[in-house]
């Protein structure tokens, strides 16, 4: 495995089974083509990776402390509702850039490299405010993921 794909590896911080990425082979592997990360026991190229919950907790830690400072300097309340509202706002607004991109809305002359970064920026907003709904909730993501998505993330 290439040197930047194992240091983002080794950077998240609870082993699995899988997580579907995508690495590039090593300069020493004969082929050059992509190599897919699946589940593992499918084919022997199969690198075990890791899960990343404790980078969800940091990531939900660095939200908590971005969210504490907004409202605060915004003059807001952050009230039980106030953290469902948020990721119904932030899911509107993904919506309305995806809606955008695929000729459904007017771009207002936004180029399609505007709004793919403002996709992205979207999807970041609603995944910041669905980490603070858990985490305002005690939400075990860990354990949700495992009844849900049946895989076991192991520490």
């Amino acid at each position: 495995m290439n040197t930047e794909i194992s240091n983002i590896c080794a950077n998240i911080a609870a082993p699995c089974s899988w997580i579907p990425v995508f690495a590039s082979r090593s300069r020493d592997d004969s082929e050059k083509a992509p190599l897919v990360l699946t589940p593992a026991g499918r084919n022997e190229n199969i690198r075990r990776t890791q899960w990343g919950f404790d980078m969800l907790q940091r990531l939900a830690d660095q939200f908590e402390s971005a969210s504490v400072g907004y409202v605060e300097a915004n003059g807001l309340e952050r009230d039980a509702d106030w953290f469902v509202l948020k990721m119904q706002e932030e899911l509107g607004e993904l919506t309305q850039v995806w809606n955008k991109l695929t000729g459904r809305g007017r771009r207002r002359d936004r180029s399609e490299a505007e709004l793919r970064e403002d996709l992205a920026d979207e999807a970041a907003d609603l995944l910041g405010h669905v980490l603070l709904f858990a985490r305002q909730n005690e939400l075990d993501l860990r354990r949700a993921v495992e009844r849900k998505w049946r895989f076991t993330p192991t520490p």
